[in-house]
């Protein structure tokens, strides 16, 4: 217990754009508003992002389009491609627009910011009204609308933000006061706190208990115990002792990958090649972002798993390379010889991808007097000109050119209304 640091003086905030990508959407198109809007996964395949009025309709998160179309009989459903350039930017301007208000905040993800509002004089003299605030200056400044959830720990916050989403009553905006904890969570089911997942869920369950107030009144020797360390600060959280601060610095990546679905299946070594390749490119970009080093390499190709009537077949291949590197030439080189490796022919593939692990800072490579690395200046080149426009704008040869049958299906994407000048909206007066 003494390994936690216990401290009921702090608050802390959630912010969380409401059905994100749907919001992005109709934020240059608002004529989707009122409407079912759903946003679609890589090659269109299932939703995952969908309007409130696409909700009630009893489409599901993940469900495949053309069971969801099955569902409609015939009743409209606007349908459009995942756009995440267009996301990825609203998301930055989405965090400038906190920070604006706050300084501390930590980007927990691509629609959701958590903000300690601790110290901040103007929160503290009235803070329903700055949570207020917060909410009505992102929907002024970015159109888009969220939701705000303010409590005395990270876990409390976010039980918050839930129940002003979950209850058209409290506008988008809800606090859980330290005096009216209890009460609250009394009436949250456990299944709905942060860090509960199904496997303790069905434990807590199975013990008789049923709401987050329930849990966290558990013995904590018995959490220690069932739960780990874990389940013992998300208990603490909830009975308002902070246990998480802000991560306000990103935590270094462990491993990279990169994988995709092919828009259609391919059958040539050619193609797996170019496909791979590419992924490969993108995975060299994010570790030169991380300014790290790979010792090894993974590939694997794959079929359809749901086409039972095909011949199946899926494999990998790790490459242990000899010093670890940056150099996308020197991947690339590993890349092809571990497909034509695993190559079968007569096959048709449905995916491939690339994993680039055992990652290491410059000081922490182990050299190897047999062994001369290549120069890596072609690929910080590369990575330089890709990083200032977009990734694949420069890219190997070995990639293709021209129509692939293997790039993703994007059918009904939107236009690029904030990263390209051809894409930004006109407005014509008369």
């Amino acid at each position: 217990m003494s390994s936690i640091d216990v401290n009921r003086n702090r608050i802390f905030a959630l912010v969380d754009v409401n059905d994100f990508y749907v919001s992005c959407e109709r934020l240059f198109k608002p004529d989707l508003n009122g409407k079912p809007v759903v946003v679609m996964s890589n090659n269109d395949g299932c939703a995952v992002s969908r309007s409130e009025e696409a909700k009630a309709l009893g489409i599901r998160m993940g469900m495949p389009v053309f069971q969801a179309r099955e569902i409609l009989q015939g009743r409209e459903l606007i349908t459009l491609s995942s756009n995440y350039t267009l996301y990825g930017d609203i998301s930055f301007r989405f965090q400038e627009t906190l920070e604006s208000l706050c300084p501390n905040i930590e980007p927990y993800s691509i629609d959701e910011c958590f903000l300690e509002l601790t110290d901040l004089a103007e929160a503290k003299k009235d803070l329903y009204s700055f949570a207020q605030l917060i909410k009505q200056r992102v929907e002024r400044w970015l159109g888009i609308p969220v939701c705000v959830g303010v409590g005395a720990t990270k876990t409390l916050a976010k039980v918050a933000n839930q129940l002003a989403k979950s209850n058209i009553k409290h506008r988008g905006v809800f606090m859980i006061p330290n005096n009216k904890i209890s009460s609250i969570l009394s009436k949250v089911p456990v299944a709905d706190i942060w860090g509960i997942g199904p496997a303790y869920q069905r434990l807590l369950m199975e013990n008789g208990i049923e709401s987050a107030y329930d849990f966290s009144q558990l013995r904590k020797d018995w959490i220690r115990k069932n739960m780990t360390v874990v389940g013992l600060r998300t208990a603490y959280e909830l009975c308002g002792f902070s246990c998480y601060d802000l991560e306000t610095n990103p935590q270094t990546k462990k491993e990279i990958v990169v994988a995709r679905a092919f828009g259609e299946r391919v059958k040539d070594l050619e193609s797996l090649i170019e496909a791979t390749c590419t992924y490969l490119l993108r995975a060299v970009e994010k570790l030169w972002k991380e300014n790290r080093f790979a010792q090894t390499l993974t590939i694997y190709i794959r079929t359809d798993p749901f086409r039972k009537e095909e011949k199946q077949y899926s494999q990998a291949v790790r490459v242990e390379i000899p010093v670890a590197t940056h150099d996308l030439m020197e991947l690339q080189d590993y890349c092809i010889q571990a497909l034509k490796q695993i190559y079968k022919p007569n096959i048709l593939y449905k995916k491939s991808g690339v994993m680039l692990s055992d990652l290491v800072k410059m000081e922490e490579i182990q050299a190897d007097i047999f062994y001369k690395p290549k120069d890596s200046k072609i690929t910080k080149l590369i990575t330089s000109i890709n990083a200032n426009f977009v990734s694949g704008k420069v890219r190997t040869a070995i990639t293709g050119f021209g129509y692939r049958n293997w790039r993703m299906r994007r059918g009904k994407i939107s236009p690029f209304y904030t990263s390209k000048w051809k894409d930004v909206p006109v407005i014509k007066s008369k």
